[in-house]
């Protein structure tokens, strides 16, 4: 039975990934549907480690034969492509947006016809750290006239990082005192799957960098801990905010030998692509980020419409800035309690990236496989469920032009609203846990 639903779950991602984008909207959320069906009912039945082991090589299996998946399922790929091939003309992708380079003249042939097109970026500079920088350029290197070679050199990077914390989960769960089973919750989750292995988002890549630190971490490894946190931050900036929370495992002395060392390796990698030549053009399109980009919000749109219903326009410049202090005061909490009691650490972090997530004018789908990653480590499942939830903001890609469906934004948060008050126990329901086996050790 096991090799009946292992195959189904895998040509379910397959299908999804090389025949129906996300434009297919219909089709998408149907099969995505399906493969997630399959994917918790293969969790609920694993009682072997031989079946364990099975459906790890399964997942794995998922991956990899999304390999040769055709460019276009996400649009940011383009600008992995802009920004790799832009370096290798001599330019610093914070030098020029790519409207200003067009302008100049400065480049031309394919990046003109077949990547400027398609940017969703074009006003702005690049925001991508080094590290994700010098991945862009290796995917370049040798195919400067041809997206689709460049992905699949992406995807290797992908995959390559994906394996890898599937084996750190492995490793870390049953040394923290959790069930190594967890672990089927990400590698089978058809979200990381899809986000991941097919529309090439680079997050796995920091989110294996930060679970390698914390593994040389468990070990009193502070130095190792250091270089790797570091390489998380040089592939995406977010993982920043569960730094506090080392503070009272390191002590204040190593706290701050290893923040310095940190420090010291992004700001030289920054240094050697220029940014402080171009300080002002990162900062720039920083601002801008959290300032104009606006996806499937939660508190953000909520101020939005009461913004609209008191001064009649979007107040976004007072919004952002005031969700982003309310969400300061959570993370400040957050590394208090860590502070007080080290114990938990990485479900001090699912709560940090949750209070992020809710005070974001911008959550992608991709967002939500941090605190799905250090759900496993705690006894709450509520990213397991908005990894579902969360795919139907996709629906908002099929109107021309683009707008987003406020109805199901609405949703999609009401619902999750009702898991976390489940979830933290003010509404009783014990269906909702029997979706899930006890997955704690005692």
């Amino acid at each position: 039975m096991k090799y009946f639903f292992a195959t189904c779950f895998v040509l379910t991602i397959w299908t999804i990934g090389y025949f129906v984008p996300r434009t297919d909207i219909y089709a998408f959320l149907g099969l995505y549907t399906l493969g997630f069906i399959g994917y918790l009912w293969i969790h609920k039945r694993v009682a072997s480690h031989h079946d364990f082991v099975f459906f790890i090589g399964v997942a794995i299996v998922a991956r990899l034969g999304l390999i040769f998946v055709a460019p276009g399922l996400s649009d940011d790929l383009y600008r992995f492509f802009w920004d790799g091939t832009i370096a290798h003309l001599g330019f610093s992708p914070y030098e020029y947006t790519p409207s200003q380079m067009m302008d100049g003249n400065m480049v031309g042939g394919f990046l003109s016809t077949d990547i400027y097109p398609y940017l969703n970026s074009q006003d702005y500079y690049s925001i991508y750290p080094p590290l994700s920088q010098l991945i862009f350029q290796i995917s370049t290197y040798f195919t400067q006239d041809h997206l689709y070679h460049s992905s699949i050199v992406l995807r290797v990077f992908n995959i390559t990082a994906d394996i890898g914390v599937i084996y750190l989960l492995m490793k870390l769960l049953p040394a923290m005192n959790f069930n190594q089973k967890n672990v089927l919750l990400y590698a089978l989750n058809p979200l990381v799957i899809l986000e991941f292995s097919a529309n090439l988002h680079g997050e796995v890549i920091m989110l294996f960098f930060f679970l390698f630190a914390f593994w040389w971490l468990l070990k009193g490894r502070w130095g190792y801990f250091s270089v790797l946190f570091a390489l998380g931050i040089l592939t995406k900036l977010t993982i920043l905010l569960l730094f506090p929370l080392f503070l009272k495992r390191l002590g204040w002395k190593n706290f701050i030998l290893s923040g310095l060392l940190i420090a010291a390796i992004v700001l030289a990698a920054y240094g050697g692509m220029g940014l402080f030549v171009y300080l002002d053009n990162y900062l720039a399109s920083l601002q801008l980020f959290f300032q104009r980009f606006e996806f499937n919000a939660s508190f953000y749109y909520f101020f939005r419409y009461l913004g609209y219903q008191w001064k009649g326009y979007n107040m976004i410049h007072y919004i952002g800035p005031l969700l982003s202090i309310a969400a300061m005061g959570g993370y400040f909490f957050m590394y208090v309690l860590q502070y007080i009691n080290n114990k938990g650490l990485l479900v001090r972090a699912l709560f940090i990236y949750t209070i992020f997530l809710f005070a974001s004018t911008t959550v992608h789908p991709w967002y939500i496989v941090f605190p799905l990653v250090f759900s496993l480590f705690s006894k709450y499942r509520y990213p397991v469920v908005w990894s579902f939830f969360i795919v139907f903001s996709y629906i908002s890609y099929v109107s021309d032009p683009y707008s987003e469906m406020m109805a199901v934004v609405v949703i999609e948060y009401l619902l999750l609203g009702l898991v976390l008050l489940i979830e933290f126990g003010f509404i009783p329901a014990k269906w909702y846990f029997n979706l899930y086996e006890s997955t704690e050790k005692d």
